[in-house]
Order: structure tokens, then sequence, then C-alpha cells
């Protein structure tokens, strides 16, 4: 499936410039340029779909009420890579959030 190229979000917790955008299935995206802030990103992922309600946030059960996925990124590219390169390089994500309520 085709997405948006990352671009600045508005909604951005804590000023940090966060990268994502909105997939035409609906889920949220979040790009983790490092690979290596993935717990920060499910953070900011699950603030953002819980409609920047932090305890609604916290409160959320994976699997129950949102489904969360990963992908390697290419953003060169702007591809998605199945297999992850070789070691000692930074392998760039796109994180995917999305309610369960929006997909169904």
């Amino acid at each position: 499936m085709e997405v948006p190229r990352p671009t600045t979000l508005e909604t951005d917790p804590l000023d940090q410039e966060l990268k994502g955008g909105r997939c035409t299935c609906g889920a949220l995206y979040l790009l983790d340029a490092t690979g290596k802030e993935g717990g920060r990103r499910m953070m900011d992922g699950l603030y953002l779909i819980a409609d920047q309600d932090m305890d609604r946030a916290l409160a959320l059960q994976s699997g129950e009420d949102y489904r969360v996925e990963s992908v390697c990124y290419n953003y060169r590219m702007h591809t998605a890579e199945s297999r992850t390169r070789k070691k000692g390089y930074a392998q760039p994500k796109l994180w995917f959030f999305i309610l369960k309520s929006a997909a169904e």
C-alpha cells in the first residue's frame, strides 16, 4: 500500500518535530529515522490516536483497542523494505497505529 511521504506533523507532542502522516486506510504513521526510537514512537503514536489524552493513551490495550505495526523504510526511495541492512547501520522505520474502532 502506498502512503504519502512523512511530513512534519502540526499536532506535535512536546514540540519535537515529529514526522509522519495518515495512510489511506486511516492509520496514523510515524517516522523513526534512526530505527532506535521505537519506544518513543509507541508513546507518541498512542498519544496521538488517543486524541492527545495521555491517560486514555496509557489505558489502551494492544490487540484489543489498537493495532501497531512497523516496517523498515528507505526514506530516500520512499519504499518499505522487507529485510534489515547489515549490522552497524541504522534502519529507519515507519510505525503504523490504528484504533480498532476505526479499522472496522
